[in-house]
């Protein structure tokens, strides 16, 4: 069993954990993609024997091909959360229990691989993880291989889970599905009828939902409840206290996903910078106006949301007159704190292990 607290913190209620060594949890993690990646061509025929039952000539070929090029190569977070949850939860020897782990976290990397191909349509991006974004190569199919892999999703669930646990996860399959879509929705519609970016709307209050549905729920809550639900765990205090967290890691997430845009290493982020082009809604565009002095949020409003490399620039100087590479990394050690306090505080509600690896699988996500 991992050891997460000291006795001496639980007991005075002080600095409330003390956090695994980082490189013990990471090199678990790594080890689990690894040996996700190595099973992912059983997963790919699957998938061909479903398409194989349609009998349409040369269709599963390119299923074949589609599933290769999209769902692996990702960070793999929700995987990572959901298998080792699974693993954790249902009891490492119980028999099949790694292999259904294996191929439940690989479904929930197909709604991620269906997201971000929709993603780069809507936001006209022609790379993703490094190479050629998918609509490049399969051109406006593109739409309908999107529809194509979330349906895999849940078919491969359904291969590998039934009963009440299968009902109650692929209802938040679909539900959680439902409301990134909308919090997507409104990540697009961040400009007016002129094409012009909303900086006046830009608000924490508009911010902060966006995160919950975008990523707090999909990104956090969904794999945790995945595992709970898998497990047989329906009790409500421990997925209010799943949801409960997964907001606060959906921000965090969504805030470093933000600052990677605008600081990331190119060469790891494997797309090119876009929210200052795109005029998105963003938590370093939302800090800058409220920290800025009356010239600099004029700078800002008048180059924020255009695609123009001089304007782009513009905006990243008045970043940096700010300092806003250093706001951001007070705020997020801040808000690590917080969250390693509240897994203490759900610890006799749910095995902490299950948040912790969620935290772990994305603290070293930045460069800093």
């Amino acid at each position: 069993m991992l050891r997460l607290f000291t006795a001496a913190a639980a007991a005075t209620g002080s600095r409330t954990m003390t956090m695994l060594a980082p490189s013990a949890v990471r090199r678990e993690q790594i080890e689990t993609v690894r040996r996700m990646n190595d099973y992912f061509p059983e997963v790919v025929a699957q998938m061909k024997r479903l398409g194989d039952a349609c009998q349409l000539v040369g269709e599963t070929t390119w299923l074949e091909k589609m599933l290769y090029y999209t769902v692996p190569g990702g960070k793999m977070t929700r995987a990572i959360i959901a298998y080792n949850g699974i693993v954790l939860l249902g009891g490492k020897d119980t028999p099949g229990i790694k292999e259904k782990a294996m191929n439940i976290a690989w479904s929930l990397e197909m709604l991620q691989a269906a997201i971000i191909a929709a993603d780069d349509i809507s936001d006209a991006t022609n790379t993703r993880r490094g190479r050629d974004a998918w609509h490049t190569i399969a051109g406006r199919d593109a739409v309908f291989d999107v529809m194509l892999v979330e349906n895999c999703a849940y078919c491969l669930l359904g291969l590998h889970c039934e009963g009440e646990p299968y009902v109650r996860t692929l209802r938040h399959y679909t539900e959680i599905m439902f409301q990134i879509s909308m919090g997507q929705n409104q990540d697009n519609h961040c400009r007016d009828s002129e094409g012009l970016a909303k900086t006046n709307e830009f608000t924490m209050e508009k911010y902060v939902p966006i995160c919950q549905h975008k990523s707090g729920g999909y990104s956090f809550y969904l794999p945790m409840a995945t595992a709970l639900n898998v497990s047989g765990i329906f009790d409500k205090a421990a997925h209010d206290a799943a949801l409960d967290l997964s907001k606060d890691l959906g921000l965090l997430y969504q805030v470093q996903d933000d600052y990677l845009d605008i600081y990331g290493v190119l060469k790891k982020m494997g797309k090119v910078r876009s929210d200052i082009r795109n005029g998105k809604c963003t938590w370093l565009i939302i800090e800058a106006l409220n920290r800025a002095n009356d010239e600099q949020r004029r700078r800002l409003k008048e180059n924020y949301g255009y695609d123009d490399e001089k304007k782009i620039a513009n905006v990243m100087e008045v970043f940096a007159e700010m300092k806003m590479k250093e706001v951001f990394l007070r705020w997020e050690k801040s808000m690590m704190d917080a969250i390693e306090k509240k897994i203490h505080k759900y610890s006799d509600v749910v095995r902490p292990e299950l948040f912790i690896h969620a935290l772990e699988a994305i603290k070293y996500h930045v460069n800093r």
